[in-house]
C-alpha cells in the first residue's frame, strides 16, 4: 500500500513541475488568486478534492519556478474577480451558481469565465491589493 501511495505522490509532484515549467515558459508574469486553502479545505465537500489535487504544493513549485525565471509574480485578491465587467469594468453582482454575464450597462453577455480583458482586470486589482 506504501508503494502505490509513494508511486501516486511522485506522479502528482511530476505532473506540477512540468505544468509549472509550461506556464513560466509561456508568460511574462504570473498572477495567482490569493485563495484561502487551508479554509477551503474545512469544507467537507471540498476537501478531498482540493487534497487530491494538490493546490498547495503546486503553487508552492509555480512560484518557485517562476522566481528563479526572474518572472513577476503577484497575488491577486480574490474577492469580486468574477464579478468585474471586462467591456465596462463596473461590478456586476453575481451568486455562485451564475454562469452567465450579463451586464445591465452595455450590451455585452458571456460566460462569467470567458472575459476577453480577464488578465487586465487581474493586473489592475493586482496593483491594488
Amino acid at each position: 500500500m506504501a508503494k502505490a501511495h509513494r508511486r501516486i505522490r511522485n506522479k502528482r509532484r511530476d505532473f506540477a513541475h512540468k505544468a509549472a515549467r509550461k506556464i513560466v515558459d509561456a508568460h511574462g508574469a504570473i498572477a495567482i488568486e490569493g485563495l484561502r486553502i487551508k479554509n477551503m479545505v474545512r469544507n467537507h465537500s471540498l476537501a478531498k478534492s482540493i487534497s487530491d489535487a494538490g493546490w498547495n504544493q503546486f503553487l508552492t513549485i509555480l512560484v518557485t519556478k517562476a522566481e528563479e525565471a526572474g518572472l513577476r509574480v503577484g497575488v491577486v485578491n480574490p474577492a469580486g474577480t468574477s464579478q468585474v465587467c471586462s467591456g465596462c469594468g463596473r461590478t456586476v453582482p453575481k451568486t455562485l451558481d451564475d454562469r452567465w454575464h450579463t451586464c445591465p450597462y452595455e450590451a455585452m453577455s458571456l460566460k462569467h469565465n470567458q472575459s476577453k480583458s480577464w488578465e487586465e482586470i487581474v493586473w489592475q486589482k493586482l496593483l491594488m491589493y
